[in-house]
């Protein structure tokens, strides 16, 4: 099972996840699919990593660092690294208009 969520901040999110521990709504997630894998899109994925991550649910713990991967790094998705950066050069573009647009309102 795979659920795609948009966060402008990763980090942020993350961090606020982590912070939460106990009350975290990835909890019972866990325990209702636990082989769930989040994929996150953003446009803020922080140095040298991919606009496309995931985390494998089944490694959360409450309270814990979430650390997620580059999505090709997931093996049952059994995609390549070059595939990933075709479609992440179209989401920098899309995030770039998007971006514009809302500048304009």
């Amino acid at each position: 099972m795979i659920e795609v969520k948009y966060r402008s901040n990763l980090v942020r999110y993350l961090a606020q996840e982590k912070k939460e521990g106990e009350k975290s709504h990835l909890i019972p997630a866990k325990e209702k699919w636990p082989h769930l894998c989040l994929v996150f899109v953003t446009d803020h994925a922080g140095d040298n990593r991919s606009c496309f991550q995931a985390l494998d649910i089944s490694t959360f713990e409450p309270g814990r660092f979430l650390r997620t991967v580059d999505l090709y790094e997931i093996r049952r998705f059994d995609l390549f690294p070059q595939n990933v950066d075709q479609h992440e050069e179209l989401a920098k573009k899309l995030f770039g208009l998007l971006g514009e647009m809302n500048g304009r309102r």
